[in-house]
């Protein structure tokens, strides 16, 4: 099925539910039906609350979000809407208040030698504000430490240009760097400030990293439910090798996060980025 056939196959789904008043869709076996199709019409049933009842037989969805029920005599896969709404989204709320709060005593000595060797080291402020794209598009202000000499970001498209099989070179060898701000990426600590986000609520402690507002051009149509819980202090990407990762892999890896979200991945992708950090892969 072409995308634009699938467009115009979801439309027509959703006029018929809205002129039935329908609660329930449920989905026979089709050659035509595959996983990607049954992803996109799980995604345009979360909003309406319509129930979605599929055939064993189409396509690889399973995981936490499935079910089996009994339709008419029949065995089907129900598909649960993801896990960030309710009970389980305020437990997510508390937890970055908590550990925020903790991290943000622990992370104190670091950001007090980081503010002075940033200060020290070249010209400039010792933080650097940057806009990006934080839970449903909104544009939330990014802290960091400043680890590039001032004017650098206007270079980023000559020195960094669009994502590409290249791009890793390029970041290793990016002369925008400070001495001293190789130190703060190295350990994560130029990150750091960001666990004021968090504690604020424009920011959790696991999410998909925030995208910088040029790189919303370069989005698929599926990309965009990134966007459906907050941005994160560390994730999946951040566990997996950071810009050692092509933007395909990165933006697989968020979509994962959010179709399968609970409290306990989170607890593990924290423990990771603790092992992440210490080992510096992809950080440059």
């Amino acid at each position: 099925m072409t995308p634009a056939a699938l467009d115009a196959w979801l439309d027509e789904v959703m006029t018929r539910i809205s002129l039935e008043d329908a609660d329930t869709v449920a989905v026979a076996g089709s050659p035509a039906l595959g996983q990607q199709v049954i992803q996109r019409l799980a995604w345009r049933l979360e909003g309406p609350r319509v129930d979605l009842l599929v055939a064993p037989t189409i396509g690889d969805v399973a995981g936490p979000r499935v079910t089996m029920r009994m339709a008419a005599d029949l065995p089907l896969l129900h598909l649960d809407e993801p896990y960030l709404t309710g009970p389980k989204r305020a437990i997510k709320r508390t937890l970055d208040i908590v550990i925020g709060s903790l991290l943000f005593l622990l992370f104190l000595p670091f950001m007090i030698v980081a503010m002075i060797g940033t200060k020290l080291s070249s010209r400039g402020p010792m933080f650097y504000m940057q806009e990006r794209v934080g839970r449903g598009g909104q544009i939330i202000t990014f802290p960091k430490f400043r680890t590039m000499y001032v004017g650098s970001d206007a270079q980023r498209d000559d020195i960094i240009g669009k994502p590409d099989e290249a791009i890793l070179d390029r970041y290793k060898r990016d002369p925008r760097i400070t001495p001293f701000g190789r130190v703060l990426r190295r350990w994560s600590i130029d990150e750091m400030p960001q666990v004021v986000n968090v504690i604020g609520g424009t920011m959790s402690l696991v999410g998909p990293r925030p995208v910088l507002v040029d790189e919303m051009a370069l989005f698929g149509d599926a990309d965009h439910r990134r966007h459906l819980t907050k941005p994160g202090l560390t994730g999946l990407w951040q566990v997996s090798g950071r810009k050692t990762v092509d933007w395909e892999e990165r933006m697989r890896l968020d979509l994962d996060y959010v179709e399968h979200w609970s409290p306990a991945l989170d607890l593990v992708i924290v423990a990771k980025t603790v092992k992440a950090v210490l080992v510096g892969d992809g950080a440059y």
